[in-house]
């Protein structure tokens, strides 16, 4: 598999992990990523193309067309244990 990966990378940041540890979870369209979190779709793309969830783009073929971008599930749970961490306990 290519390394399709997209997310923001900071060099005071350690190495992302592999795709395939990205992937060993699973992964998830826009659409469900969105519906886990309970916001919009638009959320979710805004979240993609800002760099703060990461995601790939799967190449064509049976049901998916080129290019259709797909979400690491444990991207996600990465994305929610940050802003969990970002706002303190409560």
């Amino acid at each position: 598999m290519p390394d399709t990966l997209t997310t923001s990378h900071k060099s005071n940041q350690p190495e992302p992990p592999s795709i395939s540890v990205l992937c060993s979870e699973g992964l998830l369209r826009p659409i469900d990523a969105a519906n886990f979190l309970s916001v919009s779709k638009s959320t979710i793309y805004r979240l993609m193309e800002s760099g703060r969830l990461a995601y790939l783009r799967l190449p064509a073929g049976g049901n998916v067309q080129d290019g259709d971008p797909r979400i690491p599930r444990t991207a996600l749970l990465r994305f929610i244990e940050d802003g969990l961490a970002r706002r303190g306990p409560q």
